[in-house]
């Protein structure tokens, strides 16, 4: 063998090499690639089967409040935080969830899921804010004026009066002809004065449904102050932790009656969020009416992530 063929042959060697490198290299590379498809296609299943299930939830949530008498239970406990025992004493399923459900935004525990339900009635109303909006802005640490020159930002249909007391008139922008009330939350950012970060912590407390008055028995516990002392929303927050307090309670502790304006009882408004308790920013909103002897027994106003 000469020495020209030995240096081919190593050439023809180093090749081969190389190539087979490549190859290697390029599998490596489509196997990579394939377990990132396999786990992104994994990963995408999972969030799936985590909105359908939020889904169910949500679902089930509705179907249980549709088949049972809520309402009237409601009326008798002002709190909410013992509604349908009847039911709660049932084996199995969502029956068996209502012994702690309540009607002020205080989440409770569906096994493996969390939820809260706010009654809509007891949000400040976007699309007749007034003095209610004022009144929530002071409690989120704004003074009056800055408070009243914000409410005035937001379009007003016309002045009127609530539990609250009389409505802030509106401002001389908001009585234009050519406006609409704002239907989404998320369009007071868009007000002069206002933007992004304070729509986000005035969204839990607002709501664009409209009662024409707020239902003070049923405010969440984060905003009973702005009706009552601390001390009168520590003993009503305490209460309501205790499952005791009722309309009753309720009226000794503020001093407010019932009237034709005023109302103690949950209302068919509602706004349902629900998350697994793994994933707690991950969250099912609704907003529904819910009247179960009307020929549309559901009707769906918001429905999102997120809120």
């Amino acid at each position: 063998m000469t020495q020209q063929t030995k240096k081919n042959k190593g050439l023809a060697l180093v090749q081969v090499l190389l190539l087979v490198a490549m190859l290697s290299i390029l599998l490596l590379l489509m196997t990579a690639n394939t377990q990132q498809q396999q786990k992104q296609v994994i990963a995408l299943q999972a969030q799936l089967d985590q909105h359908f299930r939020l889904y169910s939830t949500g679902n089930d949530m509705l179907y249980s409040l549709l088949t049972h008498s809520w309402n009237r239970s409601a009326q008798a406990s002002a709190s909410g935080s013992t509604i349908l025992q009847s039911a709660a004493n049932e084996s199995g399923g969502v029956n068996a969830w209502h012994e702690h459900w309540n009607f002020y935004a205080s989440s409770f525990s569906l096994n493996d899921y969390s939820a809260r339900i706010t009654n809509l009635n007891s949000l400040v109303s976007i699309q007749s804010p007034g003095r209610p909006m004022v009144l929530l802005l002071k409690h989120l640490g704004y003074a009056e004026a800055e408070a009243i020159s914000l409410a005035n930002q937001v379009p007003t249909p016309f002045a009127t009066t609530s539990s609250f007391g009389p409505m802030q008139l509106p401002s001389e922008q908001s009585q234009q002809e050519d406006f609409l009330p704002l239907q989404h939350t998320h369009e007071l950012s868009l007000l002069p004065g206002w933007d992004k970060e304070l729509m986000q912590r005035v969204a839990p407390y607002v709501t664009t449904y409209s009662s024409g008055f707020v239902n003070e028995a049923y405010l969440p516990n984060t905003m009973l102050e702005m009706m009552v002392s601390k001390s009168q929303a520590d003993i009503i927050r305490l209460m309501r932790a205790e499952g005791t307090f009722n309309s009753i309670q309720f009226e000794a502790v503020t001093e407010m009656l019932e009237n034709e304006l005023r109302r103690f009882f949950v209302g068919p408004d509602f706004r349902i969020e629900v998350w697994h308790n793994s994933s707690p920013y991950f969250v099912r909103v609704l907003e529904v009416r819910l009247l179960p002897y009307q020929p549309t027994a559901v009707e769906f106003r918001y429905q999102g992530w997120g809120y």
